[in-house]
């Protein structure tokens, strides 16, 4: 396509493509220099406050500001030829498309999940962004054009059919028997329970796809923002918070900050007792993944390709749970079941087992684990079981809660904070670890003359090819026989968190013999995970944060009302999300809510999010 048209694409990506012409280099130059003055000027700032030179700082400033209103004039011509590029090739990979739809038929009979990697997705890929232009561009007949030639060929047909209703209603045909048979296809190949499927019940207005209700409201008006376009509001931290301890002779604070709606909301639950932190569900999530590692990693055909694939094929897609669905139901009942003591049992045997492995779980230190261990007993078997299953089944990873809350009660009734939570004692535990590098020449000698059971020192040294990252970036820990003071080897960047950091201090250990070469037997590192008393009280929340005028989008909606409504039909049967009431009804197991950050007043009316049809209900104003 490229060459067809006569165009340059660099890196295969279209937001970087330009027409070949010597005017259009002659802009991308202009913006590089453009951005390259904004990057000094920021510099000379910076360099400036630092230095608490007023009058320079002044002047710095207003040289940043000038090279910011250069860089957006730049901007203008460098955009308009990237986007002329991309609606050429926009219409010559629609031309391929129907060149090519023999492929496009043995595609269609492969599994979903391996459909993506053909190139005809690509193509259809570079089609979608053309309808974009064309429907910026108020061409409404013409990108439905577009999109019915992609389900043709069996592209993207959920997204096809509800930007195809939202045409069609700017074209005043809402109603006509075009939009009830564009209606009909929708709803039969959207599938029950998915965000395409609530998004083309909105567009048509379905009272019953409606936003939940608002839960809890805190009156407070913010006081800035950050950017301009799609900005987000700032709050001023309150005068009464515990840790804004500075004061003038007048009381007033003398160090006053910003903080973002989430943390409003944070900081009111932390005065129940309740910790808090914004994450958008990712803590929830890797406890999910952690627990069912073993189900996702589950050889079943055509899911792993490579080594270092952190997720199947068949990953976010609907038959991902169906394929392993004996061994899924057994390990989701045994979470279900589990106490909160035995529940943070599970999450560490997962961490411990796996950690460092290529998967679905952001590794983010051993210390990790305390957090994860804390999240999984607040909310318990049933809701931990619940979101995990939602998650294999749905796939729907986006749209959980802003706020992830917890809070414990011990039978004295004091509320436990994270940081002041018991860690295990875990006094004399060791570890085996490989010494590794024994072929170097300064280390040959000390690891020829090592005995098994021999006395051994780590040591700290500087190194450069230690981790890249992390608190031993730079560092590495020397092995040393303690009789001779010869070194042996070194601990690998791989296991250097398993043993005790050497520190200033010497770290003993002993030589084992292994099958595959000399290990050394040190103290393990200070406990990392947390104990859970039986006798405490936990509770868990998530909890969605909006601000003024900002309301629920789909994959939100979807998350609140799979757990809070035992009518809402998810496509699937969720033992886990609700159980008996005692009363002869059902509760939910997860406890999901929104709080609106606002000043006192009403709500703005209008359409919420977008679609039409997603009408907001009344606030229930709570303090």
């Amino acid at each position: 396509a490229s060459e067809a048209l006569g165009v340059v694409v660099e890196e295969a990506t279209v937001s970087r493509t330009l027409c070949a012409k010597p005017d259009e280099h002659a802009a991308v130059e202009t913006l590089q220099k453009a951005c390259a003055e904004r990057k000094k000027a920021c510099a000379a700032l910076e360099k400036a406050e630092k230095g608490g030179d007023d009058a320079a700082a002044e002047a710095a400033r207003d040289r940043k500001d000038a090279a910011t209103e250069a860089v957006k004039e730049a901007l203008v011509p460098v955009a308009a030829a990237a986007r002329k590029v991309a609606e050429a090739l926009a219409a010559a990979c629609l031309g391929l498309l129907d060149q090519n739809a023999a492929d496009a038929n043995y595609v269609a009979s492969l599994p979903s999940w391996l459909q993506g990697f053909d190139a005809g997705n690509r193509l259809a890929g570079a089609a979608w962004h053309g309808v974009g232009f064309l429907q910026k561009d108020k061409k409404y007949a013409e990108a439905n054009e577009v999109l019915r030639a992609l389900m043709k060929h069996g592209y993207r047909r959920a997204a096809c059919h509800e930007r195809l209703l939202i045409n069609l209603k700017h074209l005043g045909l809402k109603d006509t028997v075009e939009w009830t048979q564009a209606l009909a296809d929708a709803r039969r190949d959207c599938g029950k329970g998915t965000v395409a499927l609530w998004k083309v019940e909105a567009t048509a207005g379905d009272k019953k796809w409606r936003a939940p209700k608002e839960g809890k409201r805190i009156h407070k008006g913010a006081v800035a923002r950050v950017g301009e376009v799609g900005s987000r509001l700032l709050f001023a931290v309150d005068d009464d918070d515990d840790d804004v301890v500075e004061v003038d002779a007048a009381g007033a604070p003398t160090n006053p900050r910003l903080e973002l709606v989430e943390s409003v909301a944070g900081r009111a639950a932390g005065k129940e007792g309740w910790s808090s932190w914004h994450d958008e569900g990712a803590t929830l999530r890797t406890v999910a993944y952690l627990l069912l590692w073993d189900q996702a990693r589950a050889p079943v055909a055509d899911a792993f390709f490579a080594p270092f694939q952190a997720a199947p094929c068949d990953w976010g897609t609907l038959d991902f749970y169906e394929r392993r669905k004996a061994s899924m139901d057994a390990r989701l009942a045994q979470v279900a079941a589990a106490s909160p003591t035995a529940l943070a049992a599970l999450v560490r045997e997962a961490f411990d087992a796996h950690y460092g492995e290529v998967g679905l779980v952001p590794w983010r230190g051993r210390e990790a684990v305390a957090r994860l261990q804390i999240t999984a007993a607040c909310f318990g078997g049933k809701a931990v079981a619940g979101i995990a299953m939602h998650l294999a089944v749905t796939g729907l990873r986006s749209g959980m809660p802003d706020n992830t809350m917890v809070r414990v009660t011990t039978p004295a009734g004091e509320h436990i904070k994270l940081e002041n939570w018991p860690l295990a004692d875990d006094a004399g535990a060791t570890v085996r670890v490989a010494v590794a590098q024994t072929q170097l020449q300064h280390c040959v000698q000390g690891a020829s003359g090592l005995e098994d059971g021999a006395a051994l020192e780590l040591r700290l040294e500087p190194n450069r090819r230690g981790p890249s990252h992390g608190p031993f970036k730079g560092l590495a820990f020397a092995v040393h026989d303690a009789a001779t003071g010869d070194q042996c080897g070194y601990v690998q960047n791989a296991d250097m968190d398993r043993v005790r950091a050497p520190s200033t201090s010497i770290v003993a250990g002993t030589a084992i013999r292994g099958d595959g070469g000399w290990l050394i037997e040190a103290p393990a590192p200070a406990p990392r995970h947390v104990v859970v008393p039986a006798d405490w009280t936990y509770e868990g929340k998530v909890e969605e944060v909006k601000s003024k005028n900002d309301s629920l989008w789909a994959e939100q909606r979807m998350w609140i009302r799979a757990c809070t409504e035992t009518d809402y039909d998810i496509g699937y049967k969720n033992p886990y999300l609700f159980e008996d009431d005692g009363e002869g009804g059902l509760i939910g197991t997860v406890d999901i809510s929104t709080t609106k950050v606002a000043e006192r007043g009403g709500r703005k009316k209008g359409v919420a999010g977008g679609h039409v049809g997603m009408e907001v209900d009344p606030v229930v104003a709570e303090d």
